[in-house]
């Protein structure tokens, strides 16, 4: 997760650092690739943190 956090916080300098229209397209459907990736992360801990607190509050 760290590593997809940190990857994605520099996602958009490297598409300022290309020349080619191709290659900032291609980066910019990855940038949105990740970001539904940590989405889905995100919302898979809270489900899990939310059992987790009613199966211990039981």
């Amino acid at each position: 997760m760290t590593t997809l956090l940190r990857l994605a916080s520099k996602v958009d300098s490297i598409i300022e650092s290309l020349e080619n229209d191709k290659q900032k397209v291609g980066t910019e459907i990855s940038k949105k690739a990740l970001s539904y990736l940590l989405k889905l992360i995100s919302n898979k801990m809270l489900a899990l943190m939310a059992v987790d607190a009613l199966s211990t509050w039981h």
